[in-house]
């Protein structure tokens, strides 16, 4: 085998294990991690997705966790030059400013 084949087997089996390695650490995780979006809830690219399939959509603004309320707090630009800020649940997708909004209180509100 030449040298350049040896090279370039070499780094498929490297950039192969690559994968399992990133798999193992996020395995070794706690099942919960203080002040993080809950297990079990949407990825943020889920919802971004989500949020770019808007009819009104054109980029996102900003993103932040906030994680006293454990909501995403996205603000997005939409086609006409206006802004849209949104509270999402990362466990439904949903946006609870929206609920709220709508006058159907969100479930923290609910309790009071």
């Amino acid at each position: 085998m030449n040298s350049l084949a040896s090279l370039l087997l070499i780094a498929l089996l490297a950039g192969a294990a690559a994968p399992v390695h990133a798999q193992a650490s996020r395995a070794q995780l706690p099942n919960e991690l203080p002040g993080a979006p809950p297990v079990g809830s949407l990825s943020l690219s889920q919802i971004i997705i989500k949020i770019e399939g808007e009819p009104d959509f054109a980029y996102i603004d900003e993103i932040d966790w906030d994680h006293d309320d454990g909501l995403y707090e996205i603000e997005y630009r939409t086609r006409d030059g206006g802004k849209r800020e949104m509270k999402i649940d990362p466990r439904t997708g949903k946006d609870r400013a929206s609920a709220i909004n709508s006058g159907n209180p969100a479930p923290s509100q609910r309790a009071q």
